[in-house]
């Protein structure tokens, strides 16, 4: 620890305004600009403030699995032995964090848990970058759900951008795959003069760069779709729109 420390002990910053730069002054949090310690120090950090937050709740998402079975097999996949049980409460990345709870008092307590913990360890909760997604059932309806922080009440969203992925509180994958269709079309569009209309590229060069560049934006997160036949007609509409473009063949 000490060896960390003194890398960073007496560490100086300046800031550069059209050109001039300020007069020297001390930095006394955070890492150096490119420091390669920062990553681990991060995950360590992150770990000290889940354990703090987390190492004696039972509040979250109880889930039992197990992974030494075909998953199609269900005779074997609902037997008791062999089974893993887990808590799904946190998903994490980089600096983002979500919730999830099966009920809306128990958000509240990991929202609290949470924020006393990072008030413990020198954090604080951006409450303009935090907000509040309610998806009930098919059977229940839908109520506008009350999380605080404090005494300020989190907005309420009916769509939440997380990662680059679109979450309904309808659960419906509507709006994701029209956002996933729209980010493709853009990346396919930007390549047009450069890449498609070039009839000096090999066209396995050009279906090399669509599958590295236009697919991975169209099919971003789909591991954790539950398509409909309507989802899945529209991909496959772009997916052959792109395909007769690259050809030069017309619809016709």
């Amino acid at each position: 620890m000490k060896i960390v420390q003194s890398f960073h002990d007496g560490m100086l910053a300046s800031v550069l305004d059209g050109g001039s730069a300020s007069s020297s002054f001390s930095v006394t949090c955070g890492t150096k600009q490119g420091c390669i310690l920062a990553p681990l120090l991060f995950s360590i950090f992150s770990a000290m403030l889940l354990y703090v937050t987390f190492h004696d709740c039972t509040v979250g998402i109880p889930l039992t699995f197990r992974s030494d079975r075909n998953l199609f097999n269900l005779h074997k996949l609902q037997t008791q032995s062999k089974t893993t049980f887990a808590i799904i409460r946190e998903l994490l990345f980089a600096d983002n964090c979500a919730l999830a709870t099966h009920t809306l008092q128990e958000a509240q307590t990991l929202l609290d848990r949470f924020v006393v913990a990072c008030h413990r360890l020198g954090l604080c909760v951006s409450l303009k970058k935090t907000e509040a997604l309610f998806q009930p059932s098919p059977d229940s309806t839908y109520t506008v759900s009350m999380v605080t922080i404090g005494n300020t009440r989190l907005p309420v969203a009916d769509t939440f951008c997380y990662l680059g992925s679109h979450i309904q509180h309808t659960g419906s994958l509507d709006e994701e795959i029209t956002a996933r269709l729209a980010q493709a079309n853009s990346a396919f569009g930007r390549l047009r003069k450069q890449l498609w209309d070039d009839h000096c590229i090999h066209t396995d060069t050009k279906v090399a760069v669509y599958r590295a560049v236009v697919l991975t934006s169209l099919l971003y997160s789909s591991e954790a779709w539950t398509l409909y036949y309507r989802h899945i007609k529209k991909l496959d509409n772009f997916h052959m729109c792109c395909l007769r473009r690259i050809l030069n063949v017309k619809w016709q």
